[in-house]
């Protein structure tokens, strides 16, 4: 009976972990994700890469319907020795197999996919750029909290050398090697 009691404690003990862990990393991505719309609202050059490609992308589609028919009016004026009038009319539509019209839209789709895929590896690195940016940041600002603290605790530790030093229970060596530590 005990058995199955501490298995049921330990199933519980890890499902409650693997929850908590979970929360926690949905937390970070949550955290992430803020700063990633951020990005996508506000970055200006990622706007602009953005409608560089939607402009390609048009320009990739140009040239896969046929062209436009031409229609062409002669007139010749009337020959007084003749006295005939002419009047000539020319339509014309050019045109490429079929299969060729078929082969020009993959084209343009593999060149679309290109563009797409380099929009998306550009705001991959913006976006990699930003987050180390930050967690440099992040890294620092609690670089500078730790080095505070440490200066706060050295500067303790020196008060209370100095303290102990004209009390006559420290040597000059110790209070000095303090002070530094302090200085430091």
């Amino acid at each position: 009976m005990k058995q199955s009691h501490k298995n049921t404690s330990k199933k519980t003990l890890t499902v409650c972990l693997l929850l908590l862990g979970f929360l926690g990393r949905t937390q970070a991505q949550e955290h992430y994700a803020s700063l990633v719309r951020a990005i996508d609202n506000n970055n200006i050059s990622l706007s602009v890469y953005q409608k560089s490609g939607e402009a390609q992308k048009m320009l990739n589609r140009t040239g896969l319907s046929p062209s436009d028919p031409e229609i062409g009016i002669n007139y010749l004026r009337m020959n007084p020795r003749v006295r005939n009038q002419r009047l000539d009319y020319n339509i014309s539509q050019s045109f490429e197999f079929p299969t060729a019209y078929g082969h020009k839209k993959a084209v343009s789709g593999k060149q679309n996919e290109i563009v797409d895929t380099d929009f998306r590896i550009f705001r991959a690195n913006l976006i990699n750029e930003a987050i180390d940016t930050y967690l440099e940041w992040v890294y620092y600002t609690k670089l500078a909290e730790v080095l505070k603290q440490q200066k706060e605790f050295a500067a303790g530790i020196s008060a209370s050398y100095q303290k102990a030093f004209e009390a006559g229970g420290m040597n000059i060596l110790d209070r000095n090697k303090a002070q530094l530590n302090a200085i430091n």
